[in-house]
């Protein structure tokens, strides 16, 4: 389906900022990506991306898994889903949060 593409996208433009930060001429720049990285909004981005890998494998489990049972498929499919909702929060306040800090 759609959700591992839209997953995927989500991580590429996570590579693709820190890339044009860590590039940037301005001044601050490489600091901003520091406070992402290890600072202060470290642990909130980490478990961002924690909660995108983690809707991957389930999906991978969902799609890929021979002899699972109907009820372990559905709850890995419901596990991706509530994984990449709260990631996708984590990551809209890590990045307002991020833009200000």
């Amino acid at each position: 389906g759609a959700f591992p593409i839209v997953i995927v996208i989500l991580l590429a433009l996570l590579v693709g900022q820190a890339i044009l930060v860590n590039s940037s001429p301005m001044e601050g720049a490489s600091l901003q990506l520091r406070v992402l990285i290890n600072g202060s909004l470290a642990i909130p981005f980490w478990v961002m991306l924690a909660g995108f890998l983690v809707s991957i494998i389930g999906l991978r489990v969902a799609t890929r898994g021979k002899g699972i049972g109907t009820r372990e498929i559905r709850n890995s499919v419901i596990l991706s889903s509530v994984c990449v909702m709260l990631a996708s929060l984590v990551l809209r306040a890590v990045m307002i949060v991020g833009g200000q800090v």
